[in-house]
């Protein structure tokens, strides 16, 4: 039992560095578009789109990710 817990334990925390992670991206994506725009620069639609694109699919990524750690922590 001790070792169950550990081991969920462990899973949770590497779950938690790696919501943490995507976020930190998240964030650095967001902040880039957002210099980008303020300094004037125009984003091609090929850029903004991928930009799109990546944004989803880390908030995708970030929503897994609490969704198995709200299935961890529960266990």
């Amino acid at each position: 039992m001790y070792e169950f817990r550990r081991d969920v334990d462990t899973v949770i925390e590497k779950l938690r560095l790696q919501n943490a992670t995507l976020k930190l991206q998240k964030n650095k994506l967001h902040l880039q578009l957002k210099q980008k725009e303020e300094m004037g620069e125009v984003l091609h639609a090929i850029d903004f789109d991928q930009l799109q694109i990546e944004n989803k699919q880390y908030q995708a990524r970030i929503e897994e990710r609490n969704a198995e750690l709200r299935l961890k922590m529960t266990a």
